[in-house]
């Protein structure tokens, strides 16, 4: 593996497939049920569950009841809650790419059950994952966007909420993440008083707007240290922190691990 993640929460894997496209592969302790918030910023995933099951997702603020084994594509922007639920260990592996999709240009979730896996997608889901020859794929990106396809083509789908306050202000944020962002004025251009903003945008997305705020900023960090191959320094200034200090408090809090340390677990691949 290219980059290995340590921490008390979980470990992760890393995998150069192009310099677009990373495969991960996360392993979380389990005993029981788990909740585990991640944010897709500008990446499209691929992710497949290996051991455990999904009990939930929960998709920019709705739940999705799955229970059991299979095959997801998340969109980018996406704010997700997984239910996980197993005796040992919950482990998945995810293709991420930000090879743009534009025959796609849907912010919908898929998910195909493992039991509902045809010909064609077990053979594909075989050739994307678990290839010995992974990195030696010519054709891999277009694998990729296949098997997206598929799941849109075939797969359930679960319709983004866009229209709801609480939507609205995720998309402002997410637009100006890089921005000091005033819910003072957020709230204005809205209209809705700010109490208001923060109560309802908790109702839907189980966090208030600040620590979504926090949780996307580090989220995006790590996309420009992975992909852009920023300094941990450049990657904070990028995604929005002008006080670096709070950038390495609310990156350890969240990942385990501080930026430092990840980055150059990154340069020793």
């Amino acid at each position: 593996m290219d980059i290995k993640i340590s921490t008390e929460k979980f470990d992760t894997d890393y995998k150069y497939i192009t310099s677009d496209l990373l495969l991960m592969e996360k392993h979380e302790d389990l005993n029981g049920e788990k909740k585990v918030t991640d944010i897709f910023t500008n990446c499209w995933a691929i992710g497949l569950t290996i051991t455990g099951s999904l009990k939930s997702v929960k998709y920019n603020g709705h739940y999705i009841n799955i229970n059991g084994q299979g095959v997801i594509l998340v969109p980018p922007q996406a704010l997700i809650e997984w239910t996980l639920q197993g005796n040992s260990e919950f482990s998945f592996k995810a293709l991420l790419t930000r090879i743009h999709w534009p025959e796609m240009g849907s912010q919908n979730l898929y998910f195909i059950n493992k039991n509902k896996f045809d010909l064609v997608l077990q053979d594909q889901i075989e050739n994307l994952f678990f290839s010995e020859k992974l990195t030696q794929e010519p054709n891999f990106e277009k694998l990729c966007s296949n098997v997206a396809e598929y799941l849109i083509q075939f797969g359930n789908c679960y319709k983004a909420e866009t229209k709801s306050i609480a939507a609205q202000i995720k998309t402002q944020i997410d637009q100006n993440i890089t921005d000091q962002i005033n819910l003072d004025k957020l709230s204005k251009k809205i209209g809705v008083s700010k109490s208001y903003l923060i109560r309802t945008f908790k109702k839907q997305f189980s966090m208030t707007p600040g620590e979504y705020i926090q949780h996307l900023r580090v989220y995006s960090s790590i996309y420009h240290m992975l992909f852009n191959k920023l300094s941990t320094t450049q990657a904070g200034f990028e995604s929005g922190y002008e006080n670096l200090g709070h950038y390495y408090k609310y990156f350890k809090t969240k990942i385990g691990v501080t930026p430092s340390s990840y980055k150059t677990k990154d340069k020793n691949r």
